[in-house]
């Protein structure tokens, strides 16, 4: 049984890459399989420094995923506890576990890892008072997380059928005939269950270097597991290694607490994130400690609070009963579509985030200004502005003000946009998260789930 620390920080990585010599592109995995190993260097030199006062494991797996979705080359998994320089190192290798049907049950690999750390018999065991998950990899938010189809045994058989012959039909026509290439996600719910691996303890912090998780979606699935979540509304460019040895030092910086860390106390951590992670030149350069990284001021972020999450159901289900039912003008009908056009994170080719996900703020900023549902479209701003904690908005993305949800854009709407924004970040994919998102398996989100009306009666609203 290993002693008791203030921190337990654990990393679940996942390198996946399609069949790129298809696209001329035959050095792209080896390319990300590096990314992941200098990831992994800066995350073992930083906790080193840091061992007396936390434990650091984490879970690194590498897949190359053929034309149907399914793994060409799932390599063995490497699953590590961080130790001393002159201890030996607690290492395992482990075989990604795979379902009959060929893919990987990504939702059981993550709870085992965890379960590796909280077991007193296990040579990864972490036992702390607080918990950060840190995750790398892919993800399209409301749709999941890692771009694999997921055969985990906990999925509900019909939301995860349905899921993936959704997205490997509109993957197929988006690039280039490929069905099925790089996508099909862990589903939301069967993310939430690996977290049980912690009992009672909730987990106080994860931190998503992953794409478009800062949504209401994700934060009502881990609520009562999760304290805390650091996000983006946007793309996440998966380059540039993170000065972990600054994040885990302003973890341990913290003032200790009884129980979870409330969100609110994740403040400090969050302004240390954002002022090393932006742009270099209006923010300072990162210290000497920690190692280079490209800078990316297009990328917006927010703390959320998970304790809160669950709250908004009740104002999102008013406010889309007050929609549908409102006797609307012929001009408060125009206001309420260019209202919701604009309030898209990825609204307009400069703005780096997803034509199918809005801004909630201002979603009911610009409701509130078109007469439309006024008092419910006020109560749900009150409710995300307890949610979002704090926000750090950037030039490259003036509408993400913290907090987004699905919303399928109209057909015109659609081919009005372009596929990608170009940034000073590099490309980013416009209509991702558009093309993921099932209707059968997002009705049963938490956020929609069991209510009389929710978010769900009106995300699909401008396709039906």
């Amino acid at each position: 049984m290993a002693e008791r620390k203030t921190w337990a920080v654990l990393h679940y990585l996942v390198a996946v890459t399609g069949d790129e010599p298809a696209k001329g592109d035959p050095d792209a995995d080896e390319r990300l399989r590096k990314t992941a190993d200098e990831e992994i260097n800066a995350i073992v030199a930083a906790a080193r420094a840091l061992l007396p006062t936390m434990h650091v494991a984490f879970q690194v797996e590498h897949w190359t995923v053929g034309n149907d979705g399914k793994p060409r080359q799932p390599r063995a998994a490497r699953r590590v506890k961080v130790t001393p320089v002159t201890d030996a190192p607690i290492e395992e290798k482990v075989a990604p576990l795979i379902a009959a049907n060929g893919h990987a049950r990504r939702a059981d690999d993550l709870q085992a890892f965890f379960d590796w750390t909280q077991k007193p018999a296990s040579p990864g065991h972490s036992p702390a008072d607080h918990i950060a998950v840190f995750f790398w990899g892919h993800s399209a938010g409301p749709a999941g997380i890692f771009d694999l189809v997921d055969g985990s045994e906990p999925a509900a058989p019909t939301l995860l059928q349905s899921a993936a012959s959704f997205m490997f039909d509109k993957l197929g026509t988006m690039r280039g005939g490929r069905a099925g290439q790089f996508f099909a996600t862990v589903a939301l719910p069967q993310l939430t269950g690996a977290f049980t691996a912690f009992g009672e303890q909730q987990c106080d912090l994860v931190v998503f270097k992953d794409c478009w998780m800062s949504t209401g979606e994700v934060a009502c699935e881990l609520a009562g597991h999760v304290s805390a979540v650091i996000g983006s509304q946007s793309q996440v460019p998966i380059q540039g290694v993170w000065p972990y040895g600054i994040l885990y030092q302003s973890l341990a910086d913290l003032p200790t607490t009884t129980g979870p860390t409330a969100a609110a106390g994740f403040k400090p951590f969050f302004e240390t994130f954002v002022s090393l992670y932006k742009d270099k030149e209006t923010r300072g350069p990162l210290t000497a400690t920690s190692p280079p990284e490209p800078s990316f001021p297009s990328v917006p972020f927010s703390l959320l609070d998970l304790d809160k999450a669950l709250a908004i159901r009740g104002p999102l289900g008013a406010l889309v009963a007050a929609i549908r039912k409102s006797s609307l003008t012929s001009e408060q009908q125009a206001c309420k579509k260019r209202i919701f056009d604009e309030a898209s994170t990825g609204f307009l080719p400069k703005f780096a985030g997803d034509i199918a996900l809005v801004d909630v703020l201002r979603l009911c900023n610009g409701l509130e200004q078109c007469g439309v549902a006024v008092p419910q479209a006020k109560a749900v701003k009150n409710a995300v502005e307890q949610i979002v904690v704090i926000s750090d908005s950037v030039p490259g993305a003036p509408n993400c003000r913290g907090f987004s949800l699905f919303y399928h854009p109209s057909p015109e709407r659609i081919a009005q946009t372009p596929d990608e924004t170009v940034t000073a970040a590099g490309a980013f994919e416009n209509k991702f998260v558009m093309n993921a998102v099932d209707a059968n398996a997002y009705s049963n989100l938490r956020l929609n789930k069991g209510l009389l009306e929710s978010w769900f009666d009106i995300a699909f609203e401008q396709i039906t």
